[in-house]
């Protein structure tokens, strides 16, 4: 969402409410198109006058904003303030022992998405948002990222399992539902967890020191996933080298099967929020949510 100045390198200026569709990179002249690239130059970073189509991207160059043009962009500027009740601009939101509310984000003044869970075991605040359309549903390569502030985090001393960032579908060639996230755990490490259900199937990766995630500053929080090679990173604040990574297989299983391959979804939705395994209260801000087929990055 846009503001100044947020705590951290928060998330900064940006441009209007972003779509939760494909973004309109050019500026159209007046009603917004229905997909079709626009036949004059490019803007200069002002948003379309009308409302944004949910076609593909203008020809011209992309208004940069808070997503750096990338095929889909949330910042929430366009959703109500107060408690989110129901689907919005094509997200849907799934509340467990959970709660979900739009207010001014800490220190920018701009819209966020606020999570609050209470502390009870396998709380859920989260959203998602279907991906189909944008991607191949196998043999993706894709980048999720979203500027996270956790105003109440697990201590180090606490060991209390959570996660923000889930892709989701279904195990290929069946209907059971299977995931591929990024999960945190004692310390606020990150890992990744890959599930399937049915058969139960739970694994993670990767049992290394990794640095914990910062408490009360924004954070750019970048997933990469890429089904052909089933491999998954995770970004901190652009950096060039992942904080952790995995490759076709995990160093954990609850069969103990370790030398599984993880089968990524037939891809589905991306979901965002909290979901969290064990008693912990936790509050904690998205903003800016960004999905390409590069890297999406941290500029403003």
């Amino acid at each position: 969402a846009p503001g100044g100045g947020a705590p951290g390198g928060g998330p900064g200026g940006g441009s209007g409410g972003g779509t939760s569709g494909p973004s309109d990179g050019g500026d159209d002249a007046g009603r917004s198109d229905s997909g079709v690239p626009d036949a004059g130059g490019s803007d200069g970073g002002t948003p379309d006058a009308g409302p944004s189509d949910a076609g593909p991207r203008d020809a011209g160059a992309s208004d940069a904003g808070p997503c750096n043009g990338a095929l889909l962009c949330e910042t929430f500027e366009s959703w109500p303030q107060g408690a989110v009740t129901g689907p919005q601009r094509g997200w849907t939101p799934r509340q467990t022992h959970a709660s979900l509310q739009v207010a001014p984000g800490p220190g920018d003044g701009g819209l966020a998405l606020r999570v609050d869970l209470p502390g009870q075991a396998d709380s859920d605040g989260t959203i998602a948002l279907p991906l189909t359309g944008l991607f191949p549903t196998k043999g993706y390569h894709l980048f999720a990222r979203v500027w996270l502030y956790g105003e109440q985090l697990p201590s180090t001393a606490t060991y209390a399992r959570h996660g923000f960032v889930s892709v989701e579908g279904t195990n290929p060639g069946t209907t059971d539902s299977a995931h591929v996230a990024t999960r945190h755990d004692q310390g606020r490490q990150p890992y990744f967890n890959y599930f399937v259900n049915p058969p139960f199937i739970d694994c993670a990766c990767c049992a290394t020191p990794t640095p914990p995630l910062p408490v009360q500053e924004w954070v750019c929080y970048e997933l990469e996933l890429d089904d052909a090679t089933s491999s998954a990173k995770l970004y901190f604040d652009g950096g060039a080298t992942p904080v952790t990574q995995m490759s076709m297989k995990g160093t954990f299983c609850g069969d103990g099967n370790t030398q599984r391959v993880w089968a990524f979804p037939t891809l589905g939705s991306l979901r965002l929020g909290i979901y969290a395994f064990d008693a912990a209260p936790l509050r904690v801000w998205l903003d800016d949510v960004a999905v390409s087929s590069t890297r999406v990055g941290c500029a403003r």
